[in-house]
């Protein structure tokens, strides 16, 4: 394959999104773009809060402000957050952005990638 014909399916594949209305569907969360049975198991309007996310952050970070104040007050000490696939970016990002910033300690790792996964074994407090 050249970089000619990757450029001609890809806009190609553009052509087919717009003439299918694919944005605004998904927008609508039009659960006739994906195939049913879900392949993910979740329905798609299950699966699409992220369309609206940046409109909920606001409440969101209102709702969490002082979540890490109380956790480390009540005595922990290590957050763990795992992910698969492109979903293990988040985590990973998230440990690169927090990284010593605080009294709790952050843990990232992909489930697809075990061996990028902390140790998670329980250990005693001291």
């Amino acid at each position: 394959m050249t970089a000619d014909n990757d450029q001609d399916s890809a806009a190609e594949a553009l052509d087919r999104l717009i003439a299918k209305s694919f944005a605004s569907r998904l927008w609508r969360r039009d659960p006739s773009l994906w195939p049913e049975p879900s392949p993910g198991g979740d329905p798609p309007g299950r699966t699409l809060g992220w369309l609206d996310l940046p409109a909920r952050l606001p409440a969101l970070a209102e709702d969490f402000s002082g979540l890490a104040s109380k956790l480390t007050g009540d005595g922990f000490t290590d957050a763990v957050v795992l992910g698969m696939g492109g979903s293990s970016m988040t985590p990973l990002t998230l440990s690169d952005i927090f990284k010593e910033s605080g009294p709790a300690s952050g843990h990232a790792g992909g489930a697809d990638q075990p061996s990028s996964s902390p140790s998670n074994e329980p250990r005693a407090p001291g």
